[in-house]
């Protein structure tokens, strides 16, 4: 984890309370968008445009989980 951090530091990260997080406007914000069970961050993309396809993880993917499962399969 501190390597993590210090790479986001160095990528111009900042780190900020929660206190200071939950008070910022953003946090209040609950987007009118059917794309909140991925979470507020993904539903605030998704309401300003980004497209669902771009904010959910492959992995999440029936299709691709059958492809993994049957590699898996021991015959």
């Amino acid at each position: 984890i501190d390597d993590l951090a210090e790479e986001l530091k160095a990528a111009g990260w900042k780190f900020v309370s929660p206190k200071t997080a939950y008070s910022d406007p953003v946090a209040s914000q609950i987007p009118d968008v059917l794309f909140n069970g991925q979470g507020r961050v993904a539903a605030l993309a998704n309401a300003m445009g980004v497209k669902p396809a771009e904010l959910v993880q492959e992995s999440e993917d029936e299709e691709y989980l059958d492809k993994i499962f049957a590699g898996c399969i021991i015959k």
